[in-house]
């Protein structure tokens, strides 16, 4: 009965190793399949922040053109207000200096 009784016990412990064998077998899929994700995303992630700094460069020039917009803007508004002033200066000198 000792050596039926080893026979079973060995026999249980052949199927629990087979279980776990299994159970780390699909573990390693799991985990390769991840490996496999994350290196797709790294590489993916590359590309996004290559293409954030193309476009962060792009950003920064359109706010520089924007700021020198304000400044043309002014410039161009103080030429057209003294050359308005010019040409009424010329009017008025037109008509009442004869």
């Amino acid at each position: 009965m000792s050596e039926e009784h080893d026979h079973e016990m060995d026999r249980r412990r052949l199927t629990e190793i087979d279980r776990l064998c299994d159970r780390f077998t699909a573990q390693d899929r799991v985990l390769a399949d991840l490996r496999d994700m994350i290196h797709a995303n790294g590489v993916a992630l590359a590309a996004h922040v290559a293409e954030e700094k193309a476009l962060s460069d792009a950003l920064r020039e359109l706010a520089d053109v924007w700021k020198a917009r304000k400044v043309l803007g002014m410039v161009f508004g103080g030429i057209a207000a003294f050359a308005a002033a010019g040409w009424q200066l010329w009017l008025w000198a037109k008509d009442h200096i004869k």
